[in-house]
């Protein structure tokens, strides 16, 4: 997995790059999130269907707001069947 994280305005917009073994609507990456060193999920992006023929994938979510303090923060992949699995990425976030 990949990921960046871009300062938009007064928001942020992250990008994640995506290996998944999918095999369709069975097994395949179903979500992947933001969030906290400790955990706290920022924001949620859900992934509507399997990429069999798509490998890797990129989606982006945008309007991310970040609490202040926060200096770093997660990125997390789900699987249908293993829930959060794989590759945790920690970004450094840009300061505005």
């Amino acid at each position: 997995m990949e990921a960046t994280i871009v300062p938009t305005g007064s928001t942020y917009r992250v990008t994640a790059t995506i290996a998944s073994a999918d095999t369709g609507w069975n097994k395949y990456a179903d979500f992947w999130v933001v969030r906290t060193p400790r955990g706290f999920v920022l924001r949620k992006r859900v992934l509507e269907h399997p990429h069999i023929d798509d490998q890797p994938f990129t989606r982006a979510l945008s309007g991310l707001h970040i609490p202040e303090g926060e200096d770093v923060v997660e990125i997390a992949a789900s699987d249908s069947v293993e829930g959060l699995c794989g590759q945790i990425i920690v970004l450094d976030v840009p300061k505005f």
